[in-house]
């Protein structure tokens, strides 16, 4: 699950924000590990290697159990 804290930065402890409560809820359901990722809105374009950074293993792991 991707968590978006509201003002574009990781760490920044928007904890609060009614949309992180809904993924960590979803994720405590799923029982999926609740990741942050950098970057605001748009991620892909404004921090993109370090998205990739964090998104490659998960897809490595992802193709593993499929493929």
């Amino acid at each position: 699950m991707r968590r978006h804290d509201g003002c574009g930065q990781p760490g920044s402890g928007a904890t609060h924000h009614w949309l992180f409560e809904c993924s960590r809820w979803l994720s405590d359901r799923l029982g999926a590990r609740l990741v942050e990722t950098p970057g605001g809105h748009v991620p892909q374009l404004t921090h993109a290697a370090e998205l990739v950074d964090l998104l490659r293993p998960m897809v490595r792991s992802l193709a593993r159990t499929t493929g």
